[in-house]
């Protein structure tokens, strides 16, 4: 399996995105196969780190045809930068004060195996951080490739329970509409699931169970 890095666009929606193929052209058609028409694609190589992720990921993505499982949501979403994953080496020595910030967005819908959810407004700058880093927005680092912490509420058989999981961003849709409509621009990120501890992925699984019922 090898990782492919991407940029596309959709009508006038620009998609950066990494996906996982065994070839370019399988890659190429993939993307094809989304709606989207591809402008730029490299090979990105794999550390044995992310090798050894991917293949827990894929396992929980594709057992048993859960994939197709999604759960509509608009609940708050907390999250904050883990590891900068983009091309940039500009933004690596801002990784360690980027840790200290939390940001804010909402989900879209939840899978077994990721997350979908939307940031307003990522090219705003941080003032505070500006001071001491110079200038910055978040959308320098919601880059496919780059690790988020990422914090909401989930209910389970228990109840509502606070669910935290590490996440890689797999695609990020900069939509034109909202600019052009002369709205709060916005960005669709989506991501998938890095392995969790037993706890989270237990609470994981009955949110969908309440939900969908056992498998």
């Amino acid at each position: 399996m090898k990782q492919f890095r991407y940029q596309a666009k959709k009508g006038s929606d620009l998609i950066k995105g990494i996906l996982f193929s065994e070839t370019e052209e399988d890659a190429a058609e993939s993307i094809s196969g989304m709606g989207f028409s591809m402008t730029e694609m490299t090979e990105v190589m794999m550390n044995q780190r992310q090798k050894e992720n991917l293949g827990e990921m894929l396992l929980v993505r594709f057992k048993k045809g859960r994939q197709c499982r999604r759960i509509a949501s608009n609940s708050p979403l907390a999250f904050h930068v883990v590891e900068y994953g983009g091309s940039s080496r500009l933004l690596l020595p801002l990784i360690g004060p980027l840790l200290k910030l939390e940001f804010q967005g909402h989900e879209k819908d939840f899978s077994p195996g990721g997350v979908c959810f939307s940031v307003a407004d990522p090219q705003r700058s941080f003032e505070d951080f500006k001071k001491e880093w110079g200038d910055f927005s978040l959308a320098d680092v919601l880059e496919p490739g780059s690790i988020l912490e990422i914090k909401t509420v989930l209910t389970g058989g228990k109840g509502p329970e606070d669910f935290i999981a590490k996440v890689q961003i797999i695609r990020v849709v900069y939509s034109a509409e909202a600019a052009v409509q002369g709205g709060e621009r916005s960005v669709l990120v989506g991501a998938i699931f890095l392995p969790m501890n037993a706890e989270n992925r237990k609470l994981l699984t009955a949110f969908f169970e309440t939900s969908f019922g056992k498998p």
